[in-house]
């Protein structure tokens, strides 16, 4: 199973993700200040397993979803393995 995060590895991945949605920089500045987006690497906390998981990993993968032959705009997912049993 994969969750994907707010979390970007540069701050120009935020700002091509969102500007996709229809939104500037100064929202992705607002929302970086407020702690709604995060910039670098996953923190350590976000890959604690939970109840019923065995583990669980970060994946950086392309979230270019809009425009077609165009640059990477990469973000981090939590890619997650359940426990059978």
């Amino acid at each position: 199973m994969r969750y994907g995060t707010s979390f970007f590895p540069t701050l120009q991945d935020a700002i091509k993700y969102y500007s996709q949605y229809g939104h500037d920089e100064d929202y992705v500045y607002e929302n970086i200040e407020r702690g709604s987006i995060g910039i670098g690497d996953l923190p350590p906390e976000m890959l604690v397993c939970e109840p019923g998981e065995a583990a669980r990993h970060a994946i950086l993968l392309d979230e270019n979803r809009f425009i077609k032959n165009s640059e990477e705009v990469m973000r981090w997912w939590i890619g997650v393995d359940i426990r059978i049993g």
